[in-house]
C-alpha cells in the first residue's frame, strides 16, 4: 500500500515537470535578453571605462521602461521559483552552483542598485561610479570594501557562464536539437567558458576600480555637493542592507 501512494506521489510530482522546465526556460531568455544590455556594457570598460558608463544609461533607457523593468522583475521570481522547486536530483557542477549563487545575490543587487536608490535618493545617478565607491579601500569599511571585489567578479562571472549555459538549454528545449548543447559540452567546455568569463569579469572591476586599462578619472563626480549625495546615497545602502549593523 505505501509503495503505491509513493508511486503515486512521484508521478504527481513529475506531472508538473515540463510546466517547471517552460517557466524556467522562458523566464531564463527573458533575462538573458537583460544580461546582454547590462553586462554587454561593463565588457567596454578595460577598454574605456567612460563608454562602459555611457553604455550603461543608454541601455536603462529600455532595460528600466516601466513595462520591460515589471517583466523582468516577473522573469527574476518566476526563474528562482522555477529553480527552487525542481524535483529531479541533478549533481552539483558549475551550472548549478552558479545558479544558487545568483539565487541569492541578484536580489541583493536589485536592492541596492535599484529598490534602494529610489527610497532614498530617486534623482541621483546610480552608475559604475558608486560601484568603484563600494570598492573604496580607504572608505570607512575598509574590509567590506575588500570583500565587493571578489563579489563584483562572482556576480558578473555566474552571471555570464549561468546566461550563457541557460540559453543554450532554452534553446534545446524549444528546437528538440541536441546542438546547442554542443558548444559548452565538447566544442567549448563548461570549465573554458567559465574561466573565460571570470577573467573578462576580473578585467571589468579591476578597470572600473582604476587598477586596470584607462586611467581617466574624469568620469568621477568631481563637485562637492554631488559627492556628498553620493556618499549618503553609500551610507544608506549599507544600513539598510546589513538591518543597520553596518
Amino acid at each position: 500500500m505505501s509503495a503505491n501512494n509513493e508511486d503515486d506521489s512521484n508521478k504527481k510530482k513529475f506531472r508538473y515537470e515540463p510546466i517547471r522546465q517552460t517557466v524556467a526556460a522562458v523566464s531564463g531568455l527573458g533575462i538573458a535578453s537583460f544580461a546582454v544590455m547590462h553586462l554587454g556594457g561593463h565588457l567596454a570598460a578595460p577598454i574605456s571605462v567612460t563608454w562602459a558608463n555611457d553604455f550603461l544609461f543608454a541601455a536603462r533607457e529600455l532595460y528600466q521602461h516601466p513595462v520591460f523593468e515589471s517583466l523582468l522583475f516577473a522573469s527574476f521570481a518566476a526563474h528562482g521559483v522555477a529553480a527552487l522547486t525542481k524535483k529531479s536530483k541533478t549533481p552539483w557542477n558549475l551550472f548549478k552552483l552558479t545558479g544558487y549563487y545568483l539565487l541569492f545575490t541578484v536580489p541583493v543587487h536589485i536592492a541596492a542598485t535599484r529598490l534602494i536608490p529610489i527610497a532614498v535618493s530617486p534623482d541621483f545617478p546610480v552608475d559604475l561610479r558608486l560601484v568603484r565607491k563600494t570598492m573604496d579601500l580607504a572608505g570607512s569599511r575598509p574590509i567590506i570594501s575588500f570583500l565587493f571585489c571578489p563579489y563584483y567578479i562572482l556576480l558578473g562571472t555566474s552571471g555570464l557562464f549561468h546566461g550563457l549555459s541557460g540559453v543554450s538549454k532554452a534553446l534545446r528545449k524549444f528546437t528538440g536539437s541536441a546542438k546547442w548543447d554542443a558548444w559548452t559540452n565538447r566544442v567549448v567546455p563548461r570549465r573554458w567558458v567559465f574561466g573565460i568569463s571570470m577573467a573578462a569579469m576580473t578585467a571589468v572591476v579591476f578597470s572600473i576600480n582604476g587598477w586596470l586599462g584607462d586611467r581617466d578619472s574624469s568620469w568621477l563626480y568631481t563637485d562637492t555637493a554631488t559627492r556628498n549625495a553620493w556618499n549618503t546615497l553609500h551610507d544608506a545602502m549599507f544600513k539598510i542592507l546589513s538591518f543597520g549593523l553596518l
